[in-house]
């Protein structure tokens, strides 16, 4: 949604794809905190904020404005939902989420979520179209991987977390998505590609998941 600036041509395509999806199955999607969360991070840090538990409310109420201009991109009058049993219990075709409180990422909300619904994948719409061997945009020879572990994901990424740190999907939310025996499709913000995807047939990405 905010690589840099709010892609609102991104959102009119994505919130279209959405309500079709919505026709023939529940939709529920989590929003992150993206460059509006890292600006005001980042800002904050100038100036001398340490504290982690302040840093962390700025990036959740990032993730929380984002919601809510999905929600209105979406067309849909019902709240965006914070609480996970909230989410579950809802009916509603497509649920707009994002996270409640300082201490967890999108990513891990999204995972807590899936189990909650019993969900079998995350599909995890990032500003590259996969996991690489080294970040693309500094090394030319950098590789997409078509697959990947739990277990070499988190070798590759480690296993902690800081307030606006950007990953393909944050290390504790891969931990917590590992146990859930989780699947997260990791693909770009390319529409038809995402069709692709959600249906079960070859999409260009990085599916991550149990060995």
């Amino acid at each position: 949604m905010v690589p840099n600036r709010i892609d609102t041509v991104f959102l009119r395509r994505f919130a279209a794809f959405v309500r079709w999806l919505a026709k023939s199955r529940r939709v529920i999607v989590v929003a992150g905190g993206g460059a509006t969360a890292r600006a005001y991070l980042e800002s904050a840090r100038q100036i001398g904020v340490r504290l982690p538990t302040a840093l962390h409310w700025i990036g959740v109420r990032a993730c929380q404005l984002n919601a809510e201009l999905l929600r209105a991109a979406l067309g849909i009058a019902r709240p965006v939902l914070m609480d996970p049993e909230a989410v579950a219990l809802s009916q509603a075709r497509i649920t707009v989420a994002a996270p409640p409180q300082a201490g967890g990422t999108s990513d891990f909300r999204t995972v807590i979520i899936a189990r909650r619904v019993y969900a079998k994948a995350v599909f995890n719409i990032t500003n590259v179209d996969g996991v690489y061997t080294a970040d693309p945009g500094r090394y030319r020879r950098a590789k997409r991987l078509a697959k990947l572990s739990w277990s070499d994901y988190r070798k590759m990424f480690g296993s902690t977390v800081r307030p606006g740190a950007h990953f393909p999907f944050d290390p504790v939310a891969a931990r917590a998505a590992a146990a859930a025996k989780l699947e997260v499709m990791v693909l770009s913000k390319n529409i038809r590609n995402l069709q692709k995807a959600t249906a079960g047939r070859v999409f260009r990405g990085t599916r991550i998941g149990p060995a």
